[in-house]
């Protein structure tokens, strides 16, 4: 499982990349197709609009991988700016390296101290191991 470098990681699967100061994509980690034990993405749903205010633990989306669904946390708060709509009319742009690229849930503006509050890709690998473990 890649857990590349430049994001930062919440504890709910979700990686948060800074565009510009201020602003940030969330993305779905590789971690649910390893929770789902499949690779088949059968649906992505997101639940909020351009312009709608998020705080953090909002659930802001569903995926379904194989029979398992998940449901998309958002780990910053703030004001959506984009909607990937292109990822949800076509989830197979996530298979590949399009998962940390192509495969962005949404973009927000944020004022939140995203580097005290998530894992650098380091935290996040030490956290995978922890949860195998268990």
């Amino acid at each position: 499982m890649k857990i590349p470098k430049g994001f930062l990681y919440s504890e709910d699967h979700i990686a948060v990349k800074k565009i510009k100061p201020g602003r940030v994509r969330l993305y779905l980690t590789e971690y649910i197709f390893s929770a789902a034990d499949s690779d088949e993405l059968t649906e992505i749903s997101v639940e909020v609009e351009q312009g709608d205010e998020i705080s953090a633990g909002d659930v802001i989306g569903q995926v379904v991988v194989s029979d398992y669904q998940f449901e998309i946390i958002s780990p910053v708060s703030g004001s959506v700016t984009k909607v990937n709509t292109d990822l949800i009319e076509s989830p197979d742009i996530i298979y590949g390296d399009g998962i940390y690229k192509e495969g962005w849930i949404l973009e927000v503006d944020t004022t939140d101290n995203i580097e005290s509050q998530l894992m650098t890709p380091d935290q996040y690998k030490e956290f995978l191991e922890e949860i195998e473990e268990s």
